[in-house]
């Protein structure tokens, strides 16, 4: 299993950032990102299904299952269940800097066959990047104006 691991530091109360961090792509700062999930469950909550799309033509779509929210130790796990990974998840947690929080995304996949990893490694995983570097920004944007 592979792993991709961004960051980025943000300052903020700890609880504020985590609760934004729950609300993921209801949130109100969620930007615009051709990656679109979709709740299938009614509540954000532990065993709430997903459905991810890449918004463009033949794109990937899979199915999540968010199967942490640990509230102590600010930590959120969501699994990946089908599409084009073989097992893997996507976790989010804080680790609290002197001067901020730290937000941490990592994403552990696996890629079932030989052409999905050619799309992967040639298209799809600058883009999960990009995208996940767009959000933690807009996330920290939010948070350090309402401060």
């Amino acid at each position: 299993m592979k792993k991709l691991t961004q960051h980025l530091q943000v300052r903020a109360d700890p609880e504020a950032v985590f609760e934004e961090l729950i609300k993921w792509q209801d949130a109100q700062w969620w930007p615009d990102i051709p990656m679109k999930f979709s709740r299938l469950s009614e509540k954000e909550a532990e065993g709430a299904l997903y459905i991810q799309k890449v918004a463009a033509p033949f794109a990937p779509r899979w199915h999540t299952k968010l199967s942490c929210i640990d509230r102590a130790k600010k930590y959120i796990k969501r699994e990946f269940l089908d599409g084009m990974f073989r097992g893997g998840y996507e976790e989010i947690f804080l680790e609290d800097k002197s001067s901020a929080i730290d937000v941490v995304y990592n994403f552990c996949y696996s890629i079932k066959n030989p052409l999905k990893k050619f799309l992967w490694r040639s298209i799809f995983k600058r883009l999960h990047i990009k995208n996940i570097n767009l959000i933690l920004h807009s996330l920290r944007s939010y948070l350090e104006v309402q401060k």
